[in-house]
């Protein structure tokens, strides 16, 4: 078994940036298309955001999760904003 993660840190990001961020991937190896059969279908990337916030909003079935949102009124933030973020709560984990 592996042992449990100290903190998973959830990127919450809305299909459509979800979409945006991958086509501007360049080209994969398994597929011509910028969006892949998944990344192309937002009702399924809806519902696996779902599934995600299910999960975050039930502590992370007894594990400890973080949630960063990766845009801001439907644009996606800088890197580094997110980086800051995710990096306040490593440090979080060290003082609680």
């Amino acid at each position: 078994f592996l042992p449990k993660p100290d903190l998973t840190i959830f990127l919450k990001a809305s299909s459509s940036v979800s979409q945006e961020m991958v086509s501007r991937k360049g080209a994969r190896s398994y597929t011509d298309m910028v969006l892949d059969v998944n990344e192309s279908n937002k009702i399924y990337l809806d519902e696996v955001n779902k599934v995600y916030d299910y999960i975050y909003d039930r502590e992370g079935f007894g594990q400890k999760w973080a949630k960063i949102e990766v845009s801001t009124r439907g644009e996606l933030r800088q890197p580094s904003e997110i980086a800051k973020d995710a990096a306040q709560y490593v440090r979080n984990m060290f003082t609680e």
